[in-house]
């Protein structure tokens, strides 16, 4: 039955059509994961070995579309992208983590939220195994945390504000039980990478944070001075 369809299945998958190429990958996405059909099982270079050459093929494939011209195919380009990251961090294609990592300077908001979000989530796998299988520390890693802050220089979001990068960091980057111990050690290496750019980046989220704090002592000595 599946024969008869491929022809049209592969001409959806080559479509002009952002929405008909997506219906048609969801598709074949159902198909793969049929129960008894032990997919990746057959193709095995393709789906157990991250450096085979069809997975390569894959990998520059989403490369490439992490630059298409849609802004829906690179959002979901950054989605893949980090995914396929995140699944080997010891073995991770170093390019495409790059590709990826650029698009937090798209010119679609949309797709700087989700490369957010995404890397973000890399960076927590990263510090739970490195936590949990004695790993050393991986630069490019590292390097996340500095390429979110270059965010906070974005005037055209109101998410991408210094007080909202500094909720950003001290609440979503790292894993919800890495014990402060561990947070430092993190940090020490994040600031051995720094370059004055970003320096000057925390510089302006500890100064909003700080303006904040002397204005909540200003604001809750009110009181005091108007009893006095």
């Amino acid at each position: 039955m599946l024969l008869v369809v491929i022809p049209s299945l592969i001409e959806e998958l080559s479509a002009d059509q952002v929405d008909v190429r997506l219906k048609a990958v969801n598709l074949v996405g159902k198909l793969f994961a049929l129960p008894e059909h032990h997919v990746a099982q057959k193709f095995h270079d393709l789906f157990w070995n991250p450096f085979g050459r069809e997975s390569l093929e894959i990998i520059t494939s989403v490369e490439g579309r992490l630059l298409d011209f849609d802004d829906r195919v690179r959002m979901r380009a950054v989605i893949v992208a980090c995914d396929i990251c995140s699944s080997n961090l010891k073995r991770d294609p170093l390019k495409l983590m790059a590709e990826a990592t650029e698009r937090l300077r798209d010119k679609k908001i949309s797709v700087k939220k989700r490369a957010l979000q995404k890397l973000m989530e890399i960076y927590q796998t990263y510090c739970k195994k490195y936590c949990e299988e004695n790993m050393e520390t991986i630069d490019h890693f590292e390097e996340i945390p500095c390429e979110i802050w270059m965010l906070c220089y974005d005037k055209e979001c109101k998410e991408f504000r210094p007080q909202n990068m500094e909720l950003v960091l001290s609440d979503n980057l790292f894993p919800e039980h890495l014990s402060v111990v561990e947070r430092t050690m993190h940090w020490i290496h994040i600031f051995s990478l720094f370059s004055s750019l970003h320096e000057k980046a925390l510089d302006t989220i500890l100064i909003q944070k700080r303006r904040m704090q002397n204005e909540m002592k200003n604001y809750l000595a009110l009181p005091k001075k108007s009893t006095e």
